[in-house]
């Protein structure tokens, strides 16, 4: 992986995320989390440590990634989630006026994780979509308005959807497990006592929450019974994880990271009916 210049953090503490405007960070391509959604109490520690495994490779920081022996098509899904992750949370802090830090993060899947997913989009016949995300580099490195930075990063994300509908829908259930592990390592970097200290770590947590809701979707639409009932159990589940975050035009908010963590191994033991 290439070596990037460590993430600058803001020496403040956000102990309420008022922060009109972000929602645009996560528009409806970004699919954004359900507001008011119940919470469900924590998993025992008997069964989170699944969810906290670390047998995993790639990603920065605390991100995990799938493990190595994992499927192909689970690997390139959870690849394919962690730019998209990436994304998300950069179009967040662009929205939050943090534009030169957003530009810096859009730059992240380029430094991190393209040089391997490139050659795993094209033996899927995925399309390359390299230019696109240089793309919203450069637009957001430009001072671009809200609405040139989010179409930007639409771009990429309705790649990354296009990409994603070509594989075996099954391959998700793993790939959505991953995706919350992804969340959970990044909230847990962003808050400390009770406030957000790491506000781009925050959004990136929301980001890898949205794209396994993407992956939970596409299951509750599938043909299989089985499938549809784990992608609708799994919908219930990422959305009671709202409360980690309060909605974002501001609000109280459960700083706790085993809310992320409990809701990642639910739905891996959910799963195991699929299995």
């Amino acid at each position: 992986m290439t070596d990037t210049p460590p993430r600058a953090t803001a020496p403040r503490r956000w102990t309420t995320l008022t922060l009109a405007g972000t929602a645009a960070g996560f528009a409806a391509t970004a699919l954004p989390l359900q507001a008011a959604a119940p919470v469900l109490n924590p998993a025992p520690a008997a069964q989170v440590w699944l969810a906290q495994a670390t047998s995993t490779e790639g990603g920065e920081g605390g991100e995990a990634g799938a493990p190595v022996d994992a499927a192909a098509e689970v690997h390139l899904l959870v690849l394919m989630a962690n730019v998209g992750a990436h994304l998300r949370a950069a179009a967040g802090l662009y929205a939050a006026g943090n534009t030169a830090e957003a530009a810096g993060l859009a730059g992240h899947p380029e430094a991190e994780v393209m040089d391997e997913l490139r050659p795993l989009l094209a033996a899927a016949g995925i399309p390359d979509f390299s230019d696109a995300l240089d793309n919203v580099v450069a637009v957001m490195a430009s001072g671009a308005t809200l609405d040139e930075a989010q179409a930007a990063v639409d771009a990429v994300l309705s790649a990354l959807n296009a990409g994603a509908a070509t594989i075996d829908t099954h391959d998700r259930v793993d790939a959505m497990v991953y995706a919350m592990r992804d969340a959970g390592h990044e909230y847990e970097d962003s808050v400390a006592d009770g406030a957000v200290v790491d506000l781009t770590a925050h959004f990136e947590a929301q980001g890898f929450v949205a794209e396994a809701r993407l992956m939970a979707l596409a299951l509750a639409a599938d043909g299989d019974a089985k499938l549809a009932a784990l992608g609708q159990q799994a919908l219930d589940i990422i959305d009671s994880t709202s409360a980690a975050f309060g909605d974002l035009s501001g609000g109280d908010f459960e700083a706790d990271p085993s809310i992320i963590y409990a809701a990642a191994s639910q739905i891996e033991f959910a799963a195991l009916a699929t299995k």
